[in-house]
């Protein structure tokens, strides 16, 4: 047997005879835990839906960018001016 494996036989020993102690959580350990779990729980949701509509809003705001860009332009106008001042 090697060093490892003696040690760990030593410690399972020693593991396997300790006396248990007492297993009984504190007085409002229960409570407390409770609590900041919930706490947790409504800051991580509002910090989600706040990440989704700021992402909403910036693809919005570029769409309309594109949109806005694509089809009626400085050079859209002029053109369909020009094409109505010539049909004339």
């Amino acid at each position: 047997m090697n060093e490892f494996d003696r040690r760990w036989a030593r410690c399972a020993a020693e593991a396997r005879q300790a006396a248990g102690g007492d297993e009984q959580a504190p007085v409002g350990f229960t409570t407390r835990v409770l609590a900041a779990w919930r706490r947790n729980a409504e800051e991580s949701s509002a910090a989600l839906w706040l990440g989704l509509s700021l992402r909403l809003l910036a693809g919005m705001t570029a769409a309309l960018v594109v949109c806005a860009r694509s089809s009626s332009g400085p050079r859209r106008r002029a053109t369909v001016l020009y094409r109505m001042w010539k049909t004339k």
